[in-house]
């Protein structure tokens, strides 16, 4: 009896199983990845991002998505020109302004004072 997959076919179907399960492995890491790089709440007074000041106050900011080593970062809200209620989280570089240069932080606390 014949088999209905010529070994090309076959070879071609190991190799798409074997993507599907790298790509289906690869999510299943990202969704445990991200339910544990949220800082905990005994690590200090991280809160979540919606609690945060919105009147142009630097905070330190965290961003649970990324695997970047920059994953803190200081920020601010900058408040729309045209609409009151919208605004970005916007990076604090000093002498440095650009569209470019919004964040999307998950966590963020207040700054500690300068030594």
């Amino acid at each position: 009896m014949s088999s209905l997959l010529t070994p090309e076919s076959d070879a071609e179907y190991r190799f798409r199983a074997a993507v599907n399960q790298f790509i289906s492995d690869y999510r299943e890491a990202v969704r445990a990845q991200e339910q544990h790089r949220a800082p905990s709440q005994d690590s200090g007074n991280w809160q979540p991002i919606e609690t945060a000041p919105q009147d142009g106050t630097p905070i330190l900011a965290f961003d649970s998505r990324t695997t970047a080593p920059a994953d803190r970062f200081t920020c601010f809200w900058r408040k729309d020109a045209f609409d009151p209620d919208a605004g970005i989280w916007q990076l604090c570089r000093p002498g440095f302004y650009s569209e470019d240069a919004e964040v999307k932080p998950t966590y963020w606390m207040p700054l500690h004072p300068a030594p």
